[in-house]
């Protein structure tokens, strides 16, 4: 079995992906709708959500999550 590298505390944060921007933006108001489903199913809908979206309203988490992946490289960049 692999031993898990530890992570330095200073390190920056992984940037999150478009996905899981949606997930943060839509989780919420899914679970006030739902708030007896299990978390696991909660996510199943959220994702057949994400899949349901047009090319436009991705792109827009899309462009979020590239935004977010240049602070991560230039924090990171900083940090080595």
């Amino acid at each position: 079995k692999k031993k898990k590298r530890e992570r330095d505390p200073n390190a920056p944060k992984r940037a999150m992906s478009s996905y899981f921007l949606y997930q943060n933006d839509v989780r919420a108001e899914m679970r006030r709708r739902n708030p007896n489903l299990p978390y696991r199913e909660l996510t199943k809908l959220v994702s057949d959500q994400w899949g349901n979206l047009n090319t436009e309203q991705k792109q827009i988490y899309e462009q979020e999550a590239s935004l977010h992946r240049q602070i991560y490289t230039s924090q990171k960049a900083a940090y080595e």
